[in-house]
């Protein structure tokens, strides 16, 4: 069954759209392609009889009703008829005995009575019909054949009932290219290589009639294909070459520092054009040649003083900077030796309170004490305390001073530490 989905030549169909242009056709016959899709849509299994032999089936659940079709003509340009089950049922030989002899003996008074009674009906005469398909089915056919077979009076014909009923033209026209828009696009291309010429004409008139489009296609495609743009630009400019003057003249005066920039890199790029126009220019004006040297001179003395008043400004600006330092360092200095006087005072003032105490202690005792009790009661006793450090084994003493225990003056006027009462 390969050969069902193969075209009007023969060949295979290779993607959609070649099939749907061959559907389109007026001239194209069902395919197996068809019964396929019909197959997939609808709940039936299909079985295609040729010759009364069995060609093809179409649908994969058995369970499906089964419609029957029959193939009349080549693979490659054939026509499906649909077929009608019989539902007459069936009898047995005695039934249609007794039916027949019933009709036999019925029909007998009734051949009389026509034979008798009336005017005898008409017979129809004509050409035998041979075969089971309608009139209107048989003259689709036929017109089909005819299309099939005079392709140039199809077109004729077409040509015709567009020239009358431009409107349904129109109409079918948009439909078609609705449903079909790779189509139209190849149609236009094929059409707009074939007759450059209107497709020139074309373009012109819908830029006269649309200038916005065509300047936003124009920017599109210029920062798209910079290339091209540049190439078109210095076409145009050769043979433009006085409005490309003109347009260098517009957009210098009304951008005059990118003048100058591209000016600079020219001149920097090619030194010796520059020596030569600026040589050119001198000799033919040489009293703006002299007041450009006099210009020159004076901006150079202007230099030379300008370089000489940076360099004192510099020289005047280091000197303040050096006496900047010193003057720190001095106040730094200063501020120190306030500090150190200052701590000294301090430590003066606590030594003299403390030397005060240790006379007025000193001054309690009485004359008779012994010097050790005068010296306990001058310099504070110290109580020897035996304490092994972790890493020494050396013996440590602890002085215990006047604020862990009072020194007072007992009866026998000796200084004790602590509180008499207790003692």
């Amino acid at each position: 069954m390969q050969v069902f989905t193969c075209d009007e030549r023969g060949d295979v169909y290779i993607n959609a759209s070649n099939y749907s242009e061959d559907m389109l056709k007026t001239t194209t016959y069902g395919s197996v392609s068809e019964l396929k899709a019909a197959a997939a849509l609808y709940p039936f299994i299909f079985e295609v009889y040729q010759n009364g032999r069995l060609q093809g089936l179409f649908g994969d659940d058995p369970r499906k009703p089964v419609k029957r079709l029959r193939f009349t003509g080549s693979f490659l340009g054939g026509h499906y008829e649909v077929l009608i089950p019989d539902n007459n049922p069936i009898v047995s030989d005695l039934q249609v005995n007794e039916n027949t002899s019933q009709s036999l003996s019925s029909t007998e008074p009734s051949e009389k009575n026509h034979r008798t009674a009336g005017r005898p009906k008409k017979v129809k005469r004509g050409r035998p019909k041979t075969s089971n398909i309608s009139r209107s089915q048989q003259l689709t056919e036929a017109a089909a054949r005819y299309r099939r077979n005079n392709p140039e009076k199809r077109k004729e014909t077409l040509e015709l009932y567009s020239c009358s009923q431009p409107e349904v033209h129109r109409d079918a026209v948009d439909r078609y290219t609705a449903s079909h828009p790779e189509v139209i696009r190849n149609a236009v291309v094929r059409y707009t290589a074939s007759h450059p010429e209107v497709h020139r004409a074309a373009v012109a008139r819908y830029t006269a009639s649309h200038p916005e489009v065509n300047r936003n296609a124009v920017v599109r495609y210029t920062a798209s294909h910079p290339e091209a743009h540049r190439a078109a630009v210095a076409r145009y400019t050769a043979s433009h070459p006085k409005v490309n003057r003109n347009a260098v003249v517009r957009y210098t005066a009304s951008h005059p520092e990118v003048h100058r920039v591209a000016v600079a890199r020219y001149n920097a790029a090619h030194p010796k054009v520059n020596q030569a126009a600026v040589a050119r220019y001198k000799d033919l004006n040489p009293q703006l040649n002299l007041e450009s040297v006099r210009r020159k001179r004076s901006n150079n003395k202007l230099k030379l003083k300008l370089n000489n008043l940076e360099n004192y400004t510099q020289a005047l600006t280091k000197i303040l900077n050096d006496r900047l330092e010193a003057e720190k360092i001095i106040k730094w200095t200063v501020h120190r030796r306030q500090e150190a006087l200052g701590n000294f005072t301090k430590n003066v003032d606590k030594i003299k309170g403390k030397l005060k105490t240790s006379l007025e202690k000193l001054s309690v005792c009485p004359p008779n004490s012994a010097l050790t009790d005068k010296l306990e009661a001058f310099l504070g006793k110290s109580e020897h305390r035996n304490n092994q450090e972790p890493y020494y084994g050396e013996k440590t003493y602890k002085v215990y001073g006047n604020k862990d225990k009072a020194i007072k003056i007992n009866d026998a006027g000796k200084a004790v530490f602590g509180d008499l009462e207790k003692q």
